[in-house]
């Protein structure tokens, strides 16, 4: 028999087995949840149709934010497209989940928008702590009692998503890291939110990743998966694009330094475009990154390209 492990906030974690339907909804209305990540996760139930997307979401809605219908959950979870009756009954619990979070411990679910947008494996700590909070604090709040808070909350919020085994940490406690269902479910949710996350996230790695000098290699390889997810986060506000196209500048920097052209020329040539569009075709960021594109095609032997693309870099 495949087990379904379920985890419980409000008592020690215990492993409890759900075998169908009417047992499951039984623990969601106790209030347990859980997130169904190993493979031997098992939600095929007996009810016939517990494949169909109509019926999943209806168990959703009945079963979130005190059986409040929910249009954001029905939205999520019909624009799940190519995914499999099996994968769509896991993120149908994941959101589930999500939703009581969101809920009842908001900060907690900010946390997991925020690290959905980096690699799902090793993300720094570091990187989090005081990142993630939309600001509660009020005017009378010294900056020492703000910090003491975050520290307080970001230690609740990542004992919360560990104990759903929506996150793991790493054993010396400095990484996280996050099963690729949950990365996925996540990432889903927020493309049909705020902006606001893709904005932060790329501020926040065009602060920390440096330019890809030999000093710098071994940080710049640290955070190069994360800053390649970047890549796939473009917002769409000028100034947090701007901040994009710096990341995809500095991390096509290092990547051309480690001989991975194929990376390189890509985030380049990202950069380029995007600095053309906010900065314009003369500004000196904008004619860094022609400099760079000519350097990487001069390192793979395209030299009359790389002339091409110096001569414009110098005009």
């Amino acid at each position: 028999m495949k087990t379904l492990f379920l985890v419980d906030l409000q008592l020690s974690s215990l492993p409890l087995v759900a075998t169908n339907s009417s047992l499951l909804d039984f623990y969601i209305r106790l209030g347990y949840f859980g997130a169904c990540l190993g493979e031997t996760a098992d939600l095929d139930c007996a009810s016939t149709s517990s494949g169909s997307k109509d019926a999943l979401i209806a168990r959703v809605l009945e079963n979130t934010t005190n059986n409040t219908p929910s249009s954001a959950s029905a939205c999520f979870l019909n624009c799940l497209t190519g995914v499999s009756n099996r994968g769509l009954r896991l993120i149908a619990t994941w959101q589930i989940s999500f939703e009581y979070i969101r809920r009842d411990m908001p900060t907690a679910a900010q946390l997991l928008s925020l690290m959905s947008l980096f690699d799902r494996q090793g993300i720094p700590e570091t990187l989090l702590r005081g990142h993630y909070r939309q600001d509660t604090s009020t005017e009378t709040d010294t900056e020492a009692d703000r910090g003491a808070d975050c520290e307080a909350d970001f230690d609740d919020d990542i004992h919360t998503l560990t104990s759903y085994s929506l996150v793991q940490m790493s054993a010396d406690g400095g990484e996280l890291e996050m099963h690729r269902l949950v990365e996925f479910s996540a990432k889903k949710w927020l493309e049909l939110s705020d902006e606001m996350w893709k904005e932060r996230y790329v501020a926040l790695m065009d602060s920390s990743y440096p330019v890809g000098r030999h000093e710098n290699w071994k940080v710049c390889q640290a955070l190069f998966p994360h800053a390649q997810a970047a890549a796939g986060c473009r917002p769409g506000g000028a100034e947090a694009l701007e901040a994009w196209a710096s990341v995809l500048f500095k991390a096509a920097w290092y990547a051309s330094e480690m001989g991975q052209y194929g990376a390189a020329g890509s985030m380049d040539a990202s950069a380029l475009e995007a600095r053309e569009a906010t900065l314009g075709a003369e500004h000196l960021s904008t004619l860094a990154s022609v400099s760079n594109i000519a350097l990487v095609l001069q390192d793979q032997g395209e030299y009359e390209a790389a002339e091409q693309m110096n001569r414009r870099a110098l005009r």
